[in-house]
């Protein structure tokens, strides 16, 4: 028993002096390294690969521009912002019907962040409040800006990780 913590009849705890081990013609560090980057952090190319290659970027590439032309003009009223988010995510949930489309995968969770911030302006808009829809559409070209550079960072750079800062969101005040 090396004194883990349990206590085991019949047997009598060593101290670490007593414990004899054999000595290593290699070096722990290396040792510790190599099976860190063999059982932890496998290599990933392949698998990546292999899902990757299901995508089709030019599936990709026409959603957003679907996207960006109905995000391209502005709203007035509280009526067509509102229908104008429920477009957004009818063209998202379409964009699931091709398999070899990966939109709904990489901006699900952005389009749900951005819509919650559009429908929150969209149910105050009114006459009474112009400066909100002014707000919204000022959401509405930073949302565009955002799908223009996911767009473009994906199509150049498929595998890379995301590069979107919220940062980029602070800088709009956003967040």
């Amino acid at each position: 028993n090396c004194n883990d913590g349990v206590r085991i009849d019949g047997t009598v705890s060593l101290q670490p002096a007593n414990i004899l081990l054999p000595m290593l013609e290699q070096d722990k560090s290396v040792l510790i390294d190599d099976f860190i980057a063999t059982a932890c952090y496998a290599e990933l190319e392949p698998l990546g690969d292999k899902i990757f290659n299901q995508f089709s970027i030019d599936a990709f590439t026409t959603t957003m521009t679907e996207w960006l032309a109905l995000l391209s003009e502005p709203v007035t009223t509280s009526e067509e912002a509102m229908a104008l988010i429920r477009q957004q995510w009818l063209l998202l949930r379409e964009s699931v019907k091709n398999k070899s489309n990966p939109s709904y995968l990489l901006m699900v969770g952005s389009t749900n962040y951005i819509s919650a911030v559009m429908t929150k302006l969209a149910v105050s808009m009114d006459d009474a409040s112009p400066d909100i829809a002014d707000a919204f559409n000022e959401v509405l070209t930073i949302w565009r800006e955002y799908i223009e550079k996911a767009s473009a960072d994906f199509s150049s750079e498929p595998l890379q990780l995301d590069g979107v800062s919220v940062q980029y969101l602070m800088s709009k005040h956003l967040i």
